[in-house]
C-alpha cells in the first residue's frame, strides 16, 4: 500500500480479504456463543463486530495524520491484531468457564463474561482499523475501496457455510485466522509491503497450521448446557459427531439416558436406554440403539402421543420436526413421512430404524406444508414440543402456518401438537388462542367442538380435528385417558370436575381458559393472563415471545428469583444491548470532537452525525427486515442470513463503484430517490409475489428474492461513499463519519429485533425507510 497517489489492485484485494474475515468470524462466533455459552448471547457477535468498526473510527480520528503516515505498517498490524484476537477468542474460553445467568448477581461471573466479550471484540477492532485506514489514505478512491470492502464482506457470508459443512466449530474458528495470516505473509513479503510483519504472519500461519493438524480439542461448554449434563452421566461417551451449517450434532451414549415424554404414570416397567443426539449443546433428540426397536414399542403405546394413533389406526402420517417424543409407529404397513431440516438427524433415523419404512424428507416443516399436495390422516407438529426462544422466528406456529397445516389434513384428519407445560401456564394459553383464531378464520361455526387437549403434569397434547368429534371418538378419548391416568383439559361436553383428576393443579386452568377464550364462559384465570396471548402471524412470527412487560413486576414479586427462568431473556438482552450500545455510541461519537477541524466543511458536525448515523440505522434495519422475511421462504435463519446478507453486500458493493462524486441537490436526488422506489418494490415482492411463488417452486422464490433485493442493495450502496466523498478535503471527518455509521449500526441490530418482535416486520421496514428519508433531507440541506 505504498504511495499516496491511488491504491493498486493488491490493495483492493487485501481490503476484500479483511472484510471477508470480519463477516466470516461474525457468523462463526454466532454459532460458537450459542454452542458454548448462552444462546441469548449469540447475537452479541454482531454487536461486537459493529462496535469494533465504531471504535476503530474513533481511534483513527484521534490518530489523525499518523494513521496516514504509518501506512502499510498500520494496515498489516491491524490484520495481525485481528488474527491474534481470533486465536485468543478461541483459546481463552478453554481456561475460563462462564455461567452467564449468575452474572446477574455474581460480580466474579460478570467480570469473566466481560473479559470474554472484550477478547472477542479485539479481532473486530484490529480488522476495522485496517479497513478504515484506507479511506483516510485514498479519499478520492472511496467508492472503489468501499465497493471492494462490501464485495469481500459478501464473500464472507458464503465462506462459513462451506467451512461449517466440513469442520467442527473449534476447527472453523482457526481456519479464518489461518487464511488471514496467509494473506499477511503474501502481501508483506512477496509484495514488499512490510517484510518484517509478513514474516510474523507467515510464522503465525505455520504455528497455527501445526496446531490444527495435530487435532483440536472440542470447545468447552457451560455446565448449564444439556450436552454438559449428559457427559457428566456415568459411563457417558461421545460415539459420533457430525458438523453442520445449522448445528453440530453430537451423539452421546450412557446407560442412564432414558427418556419417556408424556409417559403414563401407570407404566410400571423400566424404560430402555437410548442414545441422545444433541443439536448444538441444548436440543436433545432420543434415538434408539440399533436392534432395540422392540424394546420401545410397549412404552410408546403408553404415552400421550399414542392417543391420535388410537383414534386413527389407519391412514398416512406426517411428522414435522425432530423432537424428544417417541412415536408409536405401526411399522411398514403404515405410510409415514418424516420431515426435518437436519440431514444428520434424518440419517440417524434411517440407521436406527426409528420410523420403519418411512419416507425421509429433508425440508423445513413450513416449506413442506406450503408446497405439498398430499393430505394426511395425522399431521404431528412434534418440533413444537422442543420449545423456542422469544426472538426465534417460527413460521409454522403462525396463523398462516396453522392454516396450511389444517389444509393438509384429510377429511377425517387430525392436527396433533405436543407441548411442554409450565406453571404458571405460558405457551399453552397462546396456542389455544392461535388455534381459536385459525378455526375462526376457516369459518368453523363451533371451534371448541373440534378441539381436544389431554395432559400429564408436564406435557400436553393438543388435537385439532378436521370434523366435529363424534360420540364414539369422545368415548375413546375418555377410555384412553382413564387407562393411562391422563387428565382431559379440553373436550366437547367436558365438565369442570372431570378435567383435574389425576395430575391435580390448584384449579383446572386450561379448561377454564378454553371456555373463556372459545365460548366466552367465565373469566380467563389470572395465572393464564400473566403472559402475552397475541396471535403470531407471518408478519410477527414469534410464537415463543410471551412476556408482558406490564406483568413483569408482579411475576418477580410472586416468584422471586425463581421467576427469572420464565422471562424472555433474549428480549431483555436485546434491550440491555440497545441501552449499552446507545451509551457507548454517544460517548465515543463525542470523544473525537476536539480533534476535528474547526473550518467549515461541506457537512458540519451535526450533519455528519445525522447523515451517517441515519445510513447506519437504515441499512441494518432494511437488511434485518429482509432477513426476517427470508426465513419464511428459505426455511432456516442461517440460510436466510447467507442469502440476504450476500445480496445486500454484493449489490451495495457494485453500487458503490457507480457513486457520483459531485454535489448538489440534483445529485442527492439521483442518489436517494432510486432507494425509495427500490424499497417499495422489494417490500411488495417479498410481501405479495414471493409467498405464492414459494408454494410452487423453491428455486423460483429464491430467484425472485435476489431480483427484489439486488436493485435495492445497488441503490443503498451509493449513499455512504457519496457522503464520504463530500468530506474528501477533511480526513479526520472521514474517519469520524465512518465510526458514527458503525455505532448506529450497533444500535440498529437490537432495535430491529425489538421492533420485529413487538410491532412486526413491517415496522422494521418503516424504520429503515424513515432513516433514509432523514439522510436525504440532510443531504438536501447541505447541498
Amino acid at each position: 500500500m505504498k504511495g499516496e497517489g491511488s491504491p493498486r489492485l493488491a490493495d483492493y484485494l487485501l481490503v476484500g480479504v479483511a472484510s471477508a474475515a470480519v463477516l466470516s468470524l461474525e457468523i462463526i462466533l454466532l454459532r460458537v456463543f450459542s454452542f458454548s455459552q448462552w444462546h441469548h448471547f449469540a447475537s452479541l457477535a454482531v454487536a461486537l463486530a459493529l462496535l469494533g468498526f465504531g471504535v476503530a473510527g474513533t481511534l483513527l480520528t484521534l490518530l489523525g495524520q499518523r494513521a496516514v503516515k504509518w501506512g502499510d505498517r498500520l494496515f498489516l498490524s491491524g490484520l495481525l491484531l485481528g488474527a491474534g484476537g481470533m486465536v485468543a477468542a478461541f483459546q481463552l474460553p478453554r481456561w475460563i468457564l462462564v455461567r452467564p445467568l449468575f452474572a446477574l448477581w455474581d460480580g466474579g461471573e460478570l467480570f469473566k463474561l466481560l473479559l470474554l466479550d472484550f477478547i472477542a471484540f479485539i479481532p473486530f477492532l484490529g480488522l476495522a482499523v485496517s479497513i478504515g485506514q484506507v479511506f483516510l489514505r485514498w479519499p478520492l478512491a472511496t467508492p472503489r475501496l468501499y465497493g471492494a470492502s462490501l464485495l469481500g464482506s459478501a464473500l464472507g457470508c458464503i465462506l462459513p457455510l462451506i467451512v461449517l459443512s466440513f469442520f467442527h466449530l473449534e476447527e472453523a474458528l482457526l481456519i479464518i485466522p489461518l487464511c488471514l495470516l496467509v494473506a499477511i505473509g503474501a502481501f508483506g513479503i512477496l509484495g514488499s509491503r512490510s517484510p518484517r510483519l509478513g514474516l510474523i504472519g507467515l510464522g503465525g500461519f505455520l504455528l497455527l497450521l501445526s496446531v490444527l493438524l495435530s487435532g483440536v480439542a472440542p470447545l468447552r461448554i457451560s455446565d448449564f448446557k444439556q450436552l454438559a449434563y449428559l457427559l457428566d452421566l456415568p459411563d457417558a461417551q461421545i460415539i459420533s459427531r457430525h458438523p453442520g451449517v445449522q448445528a453440530d450434532v453430537t451423539v452421546v451414549r450412557s446407560g442412564s439416558i432414558r427418556i419417556g415424554r408424556g409417559l403414563s404414570v401407570q407404566w410400571e416397567h423400566p424404560l430402555p436406554p437410548v442414545d441422545a443426539a444433541v443439536l448444538e449443546a441444548d436440543r436433545v433428540i432420543p434415538v434408539w440403539r440399533k436392534g432395540d426397536a422392540s424394546e420401545h414399542a410397549g412404552y410408546a403405546q403408553s404415552t400421550l402421543v399414542a392417543l391420535p394413533f388410537y383414534l386413527r389406526p389407519e391412514g398416512s402420517v406426517a411428522v414435522l420436526g425432530a423432537s424428544d417424543w417417541m412415536l408409536p409407529m405401526d411399522g411398514p404397513s403404515r405410510e409415514i413421512t418424516v420431515v426435518d431440516g437436519s440431514a444428520p438427524i434424518l440419517q440417524l433415523y434411517r440407521e436406527r430404524e426409528m420410523f420403519p419404512g418411512a419416507r425421509m424428507v429433508h425440508s423445513f416443516p413450513r416449506q413442506y406444508v406450503d408446497k405439498t399436495d398430499e393430505e394426511f390422516c395425522l399431521l404431528i407438529l412434534t418440533g413444537a414440543s422442543m420449545g423456542g426462544d422469544a426472538v426465534d422466528v417460527d413460521y409454522l406456529l403462525t396463523v398462516e402456518g396453522m392454516e396450511a397445516c389444517y389444509s393438509a389434513l384429510e377429511e377425517n384428519g387430525v392436527l396433533v401438537i405436543p407441548l411442554h407445560l409450565s406453571n404458571p401456564p405460558r405457551d399453552a394459553i397462546r396456542l389455544l388462542e392461535l388455534i381459536r383464531t385459525t378455526l375462526v378464520r376457516r369459518e368453523i361455526a363451533d371451534p371448541l367442538g373440534r378441539l381436544a387437549m389431554v395432559r400429564s403434569m408436564e406435557e400436553a397434547l393438543f388435537m385439532v380435528f378436521r370434523d366435529s368429534l363424534s360420540t364414539p371418538e369422545l368415548e375413546m378419548i375418555r377410555n384412553f385417558c382413564h387407562r393411562g391416568s391422563f387428565d382431559i383439559s379440553i373436550l366437547p361436553g367436558l365438565e369442570s370436575a372431570e378435567s383435574n383428576r389425576f395430575h391435580i393443579l390448584d384449579r383446572p386452568v386450561y379448561h377454564e381458559a378454553a371456555l373463556a377464550l372459545f365460548s366466552g364462559v367465565g373469566k380467563l384465570p389470572e395465572e393464564a393472563d400473566w403472559y402475552s396471548r397475541n396471535v403470531p402471524t407471518d408478519n410477527r412470527p414469534h410464537f415463543w415471545k410471551t412476556m408482558r412487560w406490564s406483568k413483569l413486576p408482579k411475576l418477580l414479586n410472586e416468584m422471586g428469583r425463581n421467576g427469572l427462568i420464565w422471562l424472555d431473556w433474549s428480549v431483555l438482552v436485546s434491550v440491555m444491548k440497545f441501552i449499552v450500545a446507545a451509551i457507548l455510541a454517544a460517548s465515543l461519537i463525542l470523544l473525537p470532537l476536539g480533534r476535528l477541524p474547526r473550518r467549515k466543511a461541506t457537512f458540519g458536525p451535526l450533519s455528519i452525525v445525522a447523515y451517517f448515523g441515519a445510513l447506519g440505522l437504515g441499512f441494518l434495519s432494511l437488511e434485518m427486515a429482509a432477513f426476517q422475511r427470508g426465513v419464511l421462504f428459505v426455511g432456516h435463519p442461517v440460510y436466510s442470513a447467507a442469502l440476504v446478507f450476500f445480496v445486500f453486500l454484493a449489490g451495495a458493493g457494485w453500487g458503490s463503484f457507480s457513486t457520483p462524486r459531485d454535489s448538489g441537490a440534483g445529485v442527492a436526488g439521483r442518489v436517494f430517490l432510486p432507494i425509495f422506489g427500490c424499497i417499495l418494490a422489494a417490500w411488495a415482492v417479498l410481501e405479495w409475489l414471493v409467498p405464492p411463488m414459494s408454494r410452487i417452486s423453491g428455486a423460483g422464490s429464491l430467484i425472485l428474492i435476489v431480483v427484489a433485493l439486488g436493485p435495492l442493495a445497488y441503490a443503498l450502496g451509493r449513499a455512504f461513499p457519496w457522503g464520504l466523498s463530500q468530506l474528501s478535503d477533511s480526513r479526520p471527518q472521514i474517519a469520524w463519519a465512518w465510526g458514527i455509521n458503525g455505532f448506529t449500526s450497533v444500535i440498529a441490530a437490537p432495535l430491529a429485533v425489538l421492533a420485529a418482535v413487538h410491532l412486526g416486520q413491517s415496522v422494521v421496514w418503516a424504520i429503515g425507510t424513515g432513516s433514509y428519508v432523514a439522510a436525504f433531507l440532510v443531504a438536501l440541506k447541505q447541498t
